[in-house]
This record gives C-alpha cells, sequence and structure tokens, in this order.
C-alpha cells in the first residue's frame, strides 16, 4: 500500500471530513500518527497566518481575478452568465451596504428562469410582468419594471 502524502491526509480530514481511524486504514499509517500530522498542521506557521488573514488573502486574490477580466472576457460570456453574475454582484453590494434582502435559492432560479423566458426565449417586444410570490414586495416591483 503506498502511503499518502501528508498533504493528502489533510485534505482528506478537512475536506472530506473522514475521521482519524479512516484515513489510518487509507494511508497506511497508524492512526497516531495521523493524530500527529493533524496537530503539526493545525500549528504549522504557515497555516495559522493563511487563517489568521484568511479574508485579506482572498480579498487579494480577488481583486487579482476582477483586474484580470478584459472586456473582451464579458461579452464572451453568455446571457445567462452575465445575468447571474450581475445578480451575484448586486446581492454582495446590498450586503456590504447592509441592505440585503434574501431570496431562496428557488426564488432565484425562478426569477432567473422568468428573465431568460421572457427576454430570451419568447424574443418579446413587451416583456410580462413577471409575478412570483413569496418575495420580497420592494424587490417584485423593481423585477416588474424591467
Amino acid at each position: 500500500m503506498a502511503r499518502l502524502k501528508k498533504s493528502e491526509i489533510i485534505t482528506l480530514s478537512k475536506d472530506k471530513g473522514l475521521k482519524q481511524h479512516q484515513i489510518a486504514k487509507l494511508s497506511g499509517y497508524s492512526e497516531g500518527r495521523i493524530s500527529q500530522i493533524l496537530q503539526e498542521h493545525k500549528t504549522n506557521p504557515d497555516y495559522i497566518a493563511f487563517k489568521d488573514q484568511k479574508a485579506e488573502i482572498l480579498e487579494g486574490l480577488q481583486a487579482n481575478i476582477i483586474n484580470s477580466i478584459e472586456d473582451e472576457d464579458i461579452k464572451k460570456a453568455s446571457l445567462q452568465q452575465k445575468i447571474i453574475s450581475s445578480s451575484v454582484l448586486q446581492d454582495k453590494i446590498e450586503q456590504i451596504r447592509g441592505v440585503s434582502q434574501s431570496l431562496s435559492d428557488n426564488q432565484i432560479n425562478v426569477l432567473i428562469n422568468n428573465v431568460v423566458n421572457n427576454y430570451v426565449v419568447k424574443d418579446t417586444h413587451q416583456p410580462e410582468i413577471i409575478d412570483v410570490q413569496g418575495i420580497p414586495e420592494e424587490i417584485a416591483n423593481n423585477l416588474n419594471e424591467l
């Protein structure tokens, strides 16, 4: 049996949620050695620094990704990708401003399907009023004004 690398053991524990005894069976190491590897990871200065600065690190990565997007990339995106992306961005803007309106995944899917069906599939000149029950009135009014 080939022994797993430490990084693979950490992944099995953190990302896959396996217990130490399960990882021991898969890895060829004893349960005690698995415990030691996971403890070393928790006390690793690089891991601690990442854990403590995760938000800042991820914000830096996010800025790099956003700065790498060109107008041509946006033009290549499908209508559905543009709608979903703009909706996610709007949600984040509202969260930052503290005016977030929560919608369930089902309500979001209904909204996206209605927009796509009313504006793309039917290619109508006069959009129909989107009637979705259970969403906040302010959002429904904004959608109906589209």
